[in-house]
C-alpha cells in the first residue's frame, strides 16, 4: 500500500504518541515493552518523542496481534492504520512482517538505546 492511502507522519507521530500513552497505562504491557526493549522508565520517559522510539512501539504492537486489537479497539482506529503509521517512522519496513524469533528484541533494544533522529530511514523509497 502506497504512502498515499496511509497517514501522514505527523498523524504517524500522533498515532504513536496514543498507543505509548496507551502501553504505559497497563502495567503488564508497559514492563513487557520495557523488558523487550531493554530501558528502564525514566529513559522511555526522556526519549518518547523520538521518532525511533515512537517506531518502537508501534513494533511493539504489530507483533503481538492481541495488543494491536486492543489498542486499535480503544482508540477507535483501524488495526491496519498501525503498519500504515509504522512505515513514516525510522526503521521500517517496506513490508511490515514479523521478525524472526528473538530479532525483535534487539531491535527495539537498539531503537531506544541508540536513537538516531535522521528520519533517512522513515520508508521513503
Amino acid at each position: 500500500m502506497g504512502r498515499d492511502s496511509g497517514p501522514s507522519r505527523e498523524q504517524a507521530e500522533v498515532v504513536a504518541l496514543r498507543a505509548l500513552a496507551w502501553l504505559v497505562a497497563d502495567e503488564d504491557l508497559a514492563g513487557r515493552f520495557l523488558a523487550m526493549t531493554g530501558c528502564d522508565g525514566e529513559t522511555l520517559r526522556q526519549r518518547a518523542g523520538l521518532p525511533e522510539v515512537l517506531g518502537s512501539v508501534l513494533d511493539f504492537l504489530l507483533e503481538n496481534e492481541p495488543v494491536l486489537l486492543d489498542f486499535t479497539q480503544s482508540a477507535d482506529i483501524a488495526p491496519d492504520t498501525i503498519g500504515r503509521a509504522r512505515r513514516w517512522l525510522p526503521g521500517a519496513m517496506t513490508e511490515w512482517q514479523p521478525a524472526p524469533p528473538g530479532k525483535d528484541a534487539n531491535r527495539l533494544r537498539t531503537s531506544l538505546n541508540h536513537p538516531t533522529d535522521n528520519g533517512h530511514n522513515a520508508g521513503r523509497g
